[in-house]
């Protein structure tokens, strides 16, 4: 990840921060506020961000991936997680197939 890249990372997850600890954000039952905890990149366009939730002490981890240079940030499911673990099975099948398309 270059230095913009992460320099825009860090910003919107100062923002995505922000935005879940209005008081008055619907759902936010014991006002919680958010601050970033660390960042971890995991690639040159996706990264984990863990953020600690005070009163609760509690922390949640959101995926952040970068499209069309934006960042975009979500509170994956379980259920997001596993279908991309098993996504990739199909992307590295698709990819094994394009890489003898080129070949031929």
């Amino acid at each position: 990840m270059n230095k913009i890249t992460a320099i825009k990372l860090r910003e919107a997850a100062a923002k995505f921060a922000d935005f879940f600890s209005d008081p008055n954000r619907k759902k936010n039952y014991t006002k919680e506020t958010y601050s970033i905890d660390d960042i971890y990149p995991l690639s040159s366009d996706s990264a984990a961000i863990v953020y600690k939730k005070q009163p609760t002490g509690k922390k949640a981890v959101v995926f952040a991936y970068l499209m069309a240079g934006r960042w975009n940030l979500f509170f994956p499911t379980d259920g997001h997680v596993l279908g991309m673990e098993t996504f990739w099975k199909f992307k590295q099948m698709v990819e094994n197939h394009n890489w003898s398309v080129h070949l031929a």
